[in-house]
């Protein structure tokens, strides 16, 4: 009878063993791979918890930025000159001419130019003058031109010398005036 109590007992412990097998692999080995997944689903949640959180401290700060940025664009806006027409140009131009006593010949547009390529949001009105000066008097002007706003600028400078007496010189002067796209 020992050796049928052998084999039964060994028998059963076959069997446990193989009951215990099964259960673990259909019951606690799926259940400890969903809570793996779900302590990892909810450190990323938690992550993004933080996330937000510091996101949501920065918002005053940045809404400040954002204010103190339309602030800059409002006082470049102001910077600006003339309105978009080439006679608003001539104007600024030709104010200036007077100021340095240059005498303007003859002033014609050239193309506009989009600039910023990002929406293309400015554009550069381009204007050639001609005009007959002496070189301190040139100087002067295109001196008062550049000052008068950051968004007016000389793009080239022509001056042929000149034989004749006064001291004039032929000179012909590229300006650039930025300005919001489709202002007239």
């Amino acid at each position: 009878m020992r050796r049928e109590q052998a084999e039964q007992l060994v028998l059963t412990v076959i069997v446990g063993a193989a009951v215990l097998v099964t259960v673990y692999y259909t019951v606690l080995q799926p259940q400890w791979v969903k809570l793996r997944k779900m302590e990892e689903e909810g450190e990323q949640v938690a992550s993004a918890l933080a996330k937000a959180e510091r996101t949501l401290q920065n918002l005053p700060r940045l809404k400040a930025a954002c204010r103190r940025m339309e602030q800059q664009i409002a006082r470049a806006g102001e910077q600006m000159v003339g309105d978009g027409s080439f006679d608003s140009f001539v104007g600024v131009i030709k104010a200036n001419a007077d100021a340095a006593g240059v005498a303007l010949q003859y002033v014609r547009p050239r193309e506009t130019v989009p600039v910023v390529e990002q929406g293309r949001s400015y554009e550069e009105h381009i204007i050639v003058v001609d005009t007959r000066a002496p070189y301190h008097g040139l100087g002067a002007w295109i001196a008062g031109l550049e000052g008068t706003s950051p968004y007016v600028r000389i793009h080239a400078v022509t001056v042929s010398g000149s034989g004749e007496g006064g001291g004039g010189h032929p000179a012909s002067v590229t300006i650039g005036f930025l300005t919001p796209r489709g202002k007239r």
